[in-house]
Order: structure tokens, then C-alpha cells, then sequence
């Protein structure tokens, strides 16, 4: 027995009809008995037949990358072309062959496009190529190596570290290493350095130097995973052993905190009710005086100062050493635009925009934090991380500001 959705009929040419034919008809009803129940197996299938058939479906599993359907038409061109390129071929030879045949060693794979589109990886041996149709590109598999320079970055207790990493990898799929990637280097290194820096400040600073192997594998986990979709394959990573640039802050604790009860060493030996008497008088008293140092506040230097300042201390060494143009745009009193020029003559500095040229990297920062960097009292690495201070441009010129700073030795 079979079943089937059909229209229904309407005589009033105003009425608006709808179609409900199904996407699927059905077969007729499985055989029912008592061996096999409501499903039959067809021979050599290992699941049910379906009681009906879709038509019209695509596959949620097609590749994304899949080629669209090419007309007759275009099929007899290409093939006429490519026989055309044969025939020219057995006319040219031998000459042709030095030119239409390639080897292809062992650890190489050979990737061709015919026409722009893709044929089977070829290699190792040798192989023919038709050089007026084709482009190629010659697929190292074996192992290589690069490396991600030392990188300064914040522990998870507020610690700086300097590290890098060793990376090797490998060619899998020669197909997807092509077709997926435009600059397979370049792609394999910021990749690399961003996984670095997000697992480092992932651990404490004691951790780090501790936990160096997991580091290492969850880095390469890491990577792999985007790596895997382009063909590429990380085999190991080696992160250099860790230069601790800054220790992390001290947890400083007041025992005179009034937010719980005092608390006396055990080797003293207090009654409880003048202990309790002690809380009390404590709590009411309020907040305690700390007992850190209070820094005095220091005489502070306008910008104009640290112009008159720097000024004689400007010479062609620095210019040769530095050779870059530093403009700085400073928000709060006495604010506005400076530049430092370490690019031409023996240096200049001054207010509003440089005289030679654009600048090579712009600082936004406050007055008071200015001061502050001229001082040495803060450095531009962690002033940057912790936004007070704003890049842009070259941010390696950038902080070569900390270099600066000790030569003209304003502390």
C-alpha cells in the first residue's frame, strides 16, 4: 500500500492554493512476519530498510570546499585543451621532456592545479607535468623548526617573565598545507607566540618553573588543534627556561585590620576574656593606622622642564644608537604635544608636531605618569600592560624608551 500528499481542488480562480506534496514518497509497507518482525535487512546492509525514500537532500557532512557541478560544455573544452597540450607534447619530444617531466624525492609531494583546478598529490617519483596548463607547488614533509623569540609577560600573581619557545612541525596533508594557507610561516608564528603567552600567564611564577613540561604539552595541544585543519602538524614545542624580570607584589597582611578579631601568637599565654575585651576595643577604635611606609610626595617637574632638561644631553651617539622620532601626546596640566627627534643631526626635542618627519611610534599618557617614566619610577612594558600608557606605531621602538631614559639619566 502506498501513500501520496496531492492538491486540493478549487474551482474559484481567487482562491489561493497551497501545495502539500511531500519532499518524500513512501515505498509500500515491510513485509510483516513473525522472523523478521517490522524491518527486513537486505542482504549485506547491516541496518533496516527505510519505509521511504527522500529525494532532493543534501548531506550535512559535505565538504565545504566542494567543486561546483561544471556543464558538458565546459568538460568538452577542458578535455579538448588537455589533448591539445598532449599532442603537442608526443609532436616536441624529446625536447619536451626536459621540461614536462619532474622528479619528486621522497620527502616531497608535488601539488598541481590543471586549468585552476586541483588534481590527486603527486610524488614520490617522477612526474609529468604539462607546463602550459599547469601550476605547481613542491611540498617539503619533512621536519622544520622555528623560533619564538623571548617575549616579556605577566605571571598570574602579578610576576614578569621573559620566555620563548622552540616549535616543530611537519607537513601531514600537502593538499590542505596549499589550498588553506597563504603564508604558512607567518601564520605557524603568531599562532605559536599567542599560545605561548596565554599558558604562561595562565600560572603563578613558582608554577612556571615547575610545571615547565605541561606547559610545554598544553602549548603543542593547543596549537595542534588549529593547526591540524591546515595540513600542519606540531610534533613538539621547548620552552626556554624562564628569566624572571620582576618578582610578584608581596601580600602585605595588617594585623591591625579591624575586619576580624586580633589574633596573638599561641606561645603567649592570654586569658580568653581579655582577648575578647581587646577585640572589642579594637573594633570600635575603627580602621588602624597602616603600617607601611607612606611615600612623601616628591617635587614634581613640568614638561617643559624635562624639555630643558633632556635638551643638552641630546647627541649624534643617541641618534646613531636609536635612530627613530618619538612623539608624545600628554593629557592633564601642563599637557599637550611634544616629540623627541633621535633620527636626524645630533637630536632635537620641542613642542607640537616633529620637524622631520612623521613619527616613528606616538605615546599617550598623563602628565604625572610622564614624570613618572622620566624618573625611572615606572617602566613603559608594564605602564603599557596595564593600559596607562597607549602605543602607536612601532612598538619596538616603543620600548626602547626604557634604554633612553638610562642614557639621559634623569632619575
Amino acid at each position: 500500500m502506498s501513500a501520496k500528499y496531492s492538491k486540493l481542488p478549487t474551482d474559484d480562480p481567487d482562491t489561493v492554493t497551497f501545495d502539500f506534496s511531500s519532499p518524500f514518497t513512501y515505498g509500500s509497507m515491510l513485509a510483516q512476519n513473525s522472523d523478521h518482525g517490522l524491518f527486513t535487512q537486505r542482504q549485506g546492509e547491516n541496518k533496516p530498510s527505510s519505509a521511504f525514500t527522500y529525494t532532493g537532500q543534501r548531506a550535512s557532512s559535505e565538504r565545504v570546499h566542494e567543486e561546483t557541478p561544471r556543464s558538458q560544455l565546459h568538460r568538452t573544452c577542458t578535455a579538448l585543451i588537455i589533448g591539445m597540450c598532449y599532442i603537442l607534447l608526443f609532436v616536441t619530444f624529446p625536447v619536451s621532456a626536459w621540461f614536462s617531466f619532474k622528479v619528486v624525492h621522497q620527502y616531497q609531494r608535488l601539488v598541481i592545479f590543471r586549468l585552476g583546478r586541483q588534481i590527486p598529490t603527486k610524488g614520490p617519483g617522477t612526474v609529468l607535468i604539462l607546463r602550459c596548463i599547469d601550476s605547481w607547488t613542491l611540498i617539503d614533509m619533512r621536519t622544520r623548526a622555528f623560533t619564538v623569540p623571548p617575549q616579556q609577560t605577566f605571571t598570574s600573581d602579578n610576576g614578569v617573565v621573559e620566555v620563548g619557545a622552540d616549535v616543530y612541525y611537519r607537513i601531514s596533508d600537502a593538499s590542505l598545507s596549499v589550498t588553506s594557507l597563504q603564508d604558512r610561516n607567518h601564520a605557524l608564528r603568531v599562532l605559536a607566540h599567542t599560545a605561548l603567552l596565554k599558558h604562561i600567564a595562565k600560572h603563578a611564577l613558582g608554577d612556571v618553573e615547575i610545571n615547565l613540561v605541561n606547559i610545554n604539552n598544553a602549548v603543542q595541544v593547543d596549537i595542534n588543534q588549529s593547526t591540524m585543519t591546515w595540513g600542519v602538524e606540531i610534533s613538539k614545542v621547548e620552552i626556554s627556561q624562564p628569566k624572571i624580570i620582576h618578582q610578584p607584589p608581596p601580600v602585605n597582611i595588617n594585623p591591625f585590620s579591624s575586619s576580624g578579631p586580633v589574633l596573638l601568637p599561641p606561645s603567649v599565654n592570654v586569658p580568653s576574656p581579655i582577648q575578647q575585651m581587646m577585640s572589642g576595643m579594637t573594633s570600635a577604635a575603627g580602621p588602624a593606622p597602616s603600617i607601611l611606609p607612606v611615600t612623601q610626595p616628591t617635587d614634581q617637574v613640568t614638561p617643559h622642564g624635562l624639555l630643558a632638561a633632556v635638551r643638552p644631553l641630546l647627541n649624534e651617539s643617541m641618534v646613531r644608537n636609536f635612530g627613530a622620532i618619538y612623539k608624545f601626546i600628554l593629557q592633564g596640566e601642563n599637557g599637550g604635544v611634544f616629540y623627541l627627534d633621535l633620527k636626524t643631526g645630533q637630536g632635537s626635542v620641542g613642542i607640537g608636531e616633529p620637524p622631520g618627519g612623521a613619527a616613528d611610534t606616538e605615546l599617550s599618557m598623563t602628565t604625572q605618569d610622564m614624570q613618572s617614566l622620566f624618573r625611572g619610577e615606572l617602566k613603559p612594558f608594564p605602564a603599557y600592560i596595564s593600559g596607562r600608557l597607549r602605543i602607536s606605531g612601532d612598538l619596538d621602538v616603543a620600548m626602547k624608551l626604557e634604554h633612553l631614559i638610562d642614557k639621559l639619566k634623569l632619575k
